[in-house]
């Protein structure tokens, strides 16, 4: 019997640095592709590379930041000088949330709500 083990490495100049996989990824090469990019690994362009070499990983934490400042994806595509609906695929494929929620902001109630009693 032949069993294909799968190993990932980053490809990044000097970085030794590998992807550990579980025991259910260790002969499946999607299962480790896909683990490896919850721990924050990238495939681009054929290569492998670690969280710390993330060519992405200076715009990850610009777009979080300005998400935790409750801008929105407009305001966000605006400051990038990208279209909006690439501010959503990025928060998406890097797994941000909104900073605002679609919909109407909700209102604040200026007098207290009236008990109604059923008897």
């Amino acid at each position: 019997m032949i069993t294909l083990i799968v190993e990932l490495s980053c490809d990044h100049d000097g970085c030794d640095l590998a992807y550990a996989p579980a025991v259910d990824e260790l002969t499946d090469i999607s299962a480790t592709r896909k683990g490896a990019t919850e721990a924050g690994w990238i495939h681009r362009d054929g290569k492998d590379y670690c969280p710390g070499h993330n060519p992405d990983a200076a715009l990850i934490a610009v777009v979080k930041g300005l998400v935790a400042k409750g801008r929105n994806d407009s305001e966000i595509a605006v400051g990038l000088e990208w279209p909006r609906w690439k501010v959503q695929q990025f928060r998406a494929k890097h797994g941000i949330k909104a900073g605002v929620t679609p919909g109407r902001p909700a209102r604040r109630r200026t007098q207290p709500r009236q008990e109604v009693s059923v008897s």
